[in-house]
């Protein structure tokens, strides 16, 4: 395609609207030069215009994100190892069993037979708790509080 005709497309609808009104092809072929620069200019200052808005963006960005501390720097698709909670471990097919934590309740209750009542001793602030431990099953864990 000559570099003309690119020039004819990229230059805008009025300029083509003038370019196509003349009628001599020696007056056109000067007129479309002469509008083909202007039309570049315009679209070189249209484009220079947006550019500085992006960078202005872009450095507001850069200093907004060095004023906040950066704890997690490595995200955890770039990191070589599987991430998993510390409180949980991977039972069976995808299926997660709870590990730690238990419910606090204000009175506890054997949920069955496996259950256990546990006195634990607390330490200066208060006299203890009453635990109710579970070997068979780790949800029945509650602590009373």
């Amino acid at each position: 395609m000559p570099i003309a005709r690119i020039a004819r497309l990229l230059a805008p609808a009025s300029v083509r609207a003038a370019a196509a009104a003349s009628t001599s092809s020696a007056t056109t072929s000067t007129r479309s030069v002469s509008s083909l620069t202007t039309a570049m200019s315009a679209l070189r200052v249209q484009a220079s215009a947006p550019k500085v808005q992006q960078q202005q963006r872009v450095f507001s960005l850069i200093a907004g994100s060095a004023t906040r501390p950066t704890t997690a720097a490595t995200s955890a698709s770039t990191c070589q190892h599987k991430h998993t909670p510390g409180n949980t471990h991977v039972v069976g097919h995808g299926r997660r069993q709870q590990v730690r934590g238990m419910k606090v309740h204000s009175s506890v209750k054997k949920r069955c037979e496996h259950c256990k009542v546990v006195r634990r001793k607390g330490g200066k602030r208060h006299n203890g708790y009453m635990y109710i431990v579970c070997s068979a099953n780790p949800r029945h864990k509650q602590r009373q509080g």
